[in-house]
Parts: C-alpha cells; sequence; structure tokens
C-alpha cells in the first residue's frame, strides 16, 4: 500500500526515493519527483 502522496510514484522511483533521503539528500534536489513532506523534528 502506498501512501497518497507517493502513489504518483512507481515502485523503482520510490525506491530510489528511500535511497536518497537515508543518504540525506537535501529535500531541494528530491522536490524533482513531486513529492509533499513534512520536516522531521
Amino acid at each position: 500500500m502506498t501512501h497518497k502522496d507517493l502513489s504518483h510514484l512507481t515502485e523503482e522511483q520510490i525506491k530510489d526515493l528511500i535511497k536518497r533521503y537515508y543518504n540525506y539528500e537535501k529535500i531541494a534536489q528530491l522536490e524533482e519527483l513531486n513529492v509533499m513532506y513534512l520536516p522531521i523534528v
């Protein structure tokens, strides 16, 4: 089951997003995927 904000992404794009997120890639670089995000506090 995919979160509604990720539903426009393919499975491969989601895997890439997760990998990039855990590699601390800057949010601005991830905006190309049009993902709504909330900062982690």
